[in-house]
């Protein structure tokens, strides 16, 4: 298969009346080109490669460094040229090293780091003579948890608090040298606080109480009776209204509809099977209105009904305009109905200068030149 190759403008579709030219050709010579950053009087691209060029072939000619030296230096110098730290001003090898590790440098640094690690160090030594407090589940969890512990994790005074009911709490009263100990480490004494008894509170009369019983325990029971009753009729009443919606149990006169004749008197109808008089359903079906406005895209359909048989309503849909076809963009209304259709990439023919109408809005149109 043969290939051409053509040489195009890229040209937008903005609107049915208006285009943008995002490129203009494809060659070198006519893409334009801004150099004022650069300092390039070529206006377009290929001006500028050929200004590059002669620039660097000055250069790689060694027609434009004549010669180097250093800020501290007055000769310029030529060929293979040494820079040196003394050729530019700089400090020699070694001399910023020596000076850092002088002990007479920085003196005053040195003396606001050390009172600071001093006062750092203080604040540490408080803070671990702090006493501290932990809580156990039982009294044989924390024997378990202070014989495995290290002789550094707890301290004289910290408090041992124990989650079990008439069981006292505990703080650790010396550090034993040797891991020996019914505690490991550590010797623990009671604390002398104990946990409060609310039994006789429970049974305490309060004659502010609206129940019959006017003590604590006696006026629980007594609301508990009381939620449990109207639980029960709560469930009860959910039954009986359940049986009503589904008919299992029928409300007061609406059982006698059972032997009705008639919808409307009750006296005089023998069947329910069919109307006596048929009626005609209608379906409506918008579905917006065209690109340009003019005309509502709808469908309409009818069926006669008597109550006799179910009936289907069949319904056509109206056209909305767009040809039949392929595109590679679609224009839809709010109901998601094409509208319009075109497409988003032409190919423009020899002496054609504008894109037809066939492009959409957004499209692209590549003309020959």
């Amino acid at each position: 298969m043969a290939q051409t190759t053509n040489k195009f403008q890229i040209i937008q579709k903005v609107s049915a009346e208006d285009t943008v030219l995002i490129h203009p050709e494809t060659e070198a010579e006519v893409v334009k080109y801004d150099g004022k950053t650069a300092g390039i009087t070529a206006d377009n691209v290929q001006g500028a490669i050929d200004e590059v060029y002669e620039q660097v072939k000055g250069i790689t000619g060694g027609g434009i460094v004549t010669g180097v030296k250093g800020d501290k230096e007055t000769a310029y110098r030529k060929g293979n040229v040494n820079l040196t730290p003394a050729n530019i001003g700089a400090e020699p090898s070694g001399a910023v090293s020596t000076h850092n590790s002088s002990g007479t440098a920085h003196t005053d640094i040195r003396t606001a780091v050390t009172n600071a690690q001093n006062k750092a160090n203080s604040a540490y030594a408080l803070a671990e003579g702090r006493a501290k407090a932990v809580s156990f589940d039982t009294v044989a969890a924390m024997t378990t948890a202070l014989k495995a512990a290290a002789k550094s994790d707890y301290k004289v005074g910290d408090n041992i608090f124990i989650k079990a009911l008439d069981t006292p709490d505990y703080w650790v009263s010396k550090v034993l040298d040797n891991n020996t100990g019914t505690y490991g480490y550590f010797e623990i004494s009671a604390l002398e606080s104990q946990k409060v008894d609310l039994t006789s509170y429970q049974q305490k009369t309060d004659g502010s109480l609206t129940t019959t019983s006017k003590t604590i325990v006696g006026a629980i029971g007594e609301v508990k009776t009381t939620a449990d009753a109207a639980k029960n009729q709560s469930n009860t009443n959910t039954t009986e209204i359940s049986n009503i919606k589904n008919g299992s149990t029928k409300v007061g006169a609406a059982s006698k509809a059972d032997s009705a004749t008639s919808a409307t008197t009750a006296t005089t109808a023998t069947s329910a099977g069919k109307w006596s008089t048929a009626r005609t359903i209608g379906v409506t079906v918008g579905s917006g209105v065209k690109k340009d406005g003019s005309t509502a895209i709808s469908g309409t359909g009818s069926q006669s009904v008597d109550g006799s048989a179910n009936k289907t309503v069949s319904v056509n849909l109206g056209d909305s305009g767009v040809t039949a076809g392929t595109y590679s963009a679609v224009q839809v209304n709010a109901k998601g109905i094409a509208v319009a259709g075109g497409q988003m990439i032409e190919i423009g023919t020899s002496g054609q200068d504008t894109p037809s109408a066939s492009l959409a809005t957004g499209g692209l149109f590549f003309k020959v030149v």
